[in-house]
């Protein structure tokens, strides 16, 4: 009998350590089936996309400055839970050479429901729509929220989370975007190249 029981606890603790593992699988876009297009070093890829702010924006609108691509989605606890601090960031860097722009990348979702949610957070700055994910596509983001960063050449330089937070509402205890930013306006290589971010899966089509 006990050691029916052991192996019935032991069944358990597998089943359990397997549905974690999908879990967190699940949660860096790992069954998405989309690769990762571009790597540290690489040139951005230019994109043209309409804004919350009504303008149309374009990479090159940005040479010389370093860019801070948010991929995110108000649909998505754990990108809405980095809102705050991303808009803490962007007031922090507002004097430098430092460009935030988010991209909503989502098949389903329109301009119009995107800038509603930008008005009523106060998202300090503009969210391009990415219609039909083409620009996801080509960048190879999985997830919301994922940050891509390109330093003042055009050069990717970190792609990942934002934070470490293991909970949506809860902030980290290392900013991987802060630490990218410092180095790079002090003229230093961004301390780590990516991380594994992870929140909600971007909703493509077909």
């Amino acid at each position: 009998m006990r050691r029916f029981i052991v192996t019935v606890c032991a069944a358990v603790v597998v089943l359990a350590a397997g549905a974690a593992g999908l879990g967190y699988l699940s949660l860096t876009g790992a069954f998405t089936g989309i690769d990762r297009t571009v790597a540290p070093g690489d040139p951005l890829p230019d994109f043209s996309m309409t804004g919350t702010d009504g303008e149309t924006h374009d990479l090159a609108d940005y040479e010389g400055q370093i860019i801070v691509l948010d991929f995110c989605s108000h649909l998505c606890p754990w990108s809405m839970g980095a809102d705050a601090q991303l808009a803490e960031l962007y007031e922090e860097y507002a004097g430098e050479d430092v460009v935030f722009l988010g991209i909503d990348s989502h098949y389903d979702v329109g301009l119009e429901e995107i800038q509603a949610y930008v008005e009523e957070s106060g998202k300090p700055y503009p969210v391009l729509k990415d219609e039909n994910h083409v620009y996801a596509d080509l960048v190879g983001a999985r997830i919301t929220p994922e940050i891509l960063v390109a330093n003042a050449d055009g050069q990717l330089v970190y792609q990942g989370a934002f934070d470490n937070r293991i909970i949506p509402e809860n902030t980290g205890s290392v900013n991987y975007l802060r630490e990218t930013l410092d180095a790079l306006l002090a003229g230093e290589p961004a301390p780590r190249e990516s991380t594994s971010a992870w929140g909600c899966t971007i909703k493509r089509s077909g």
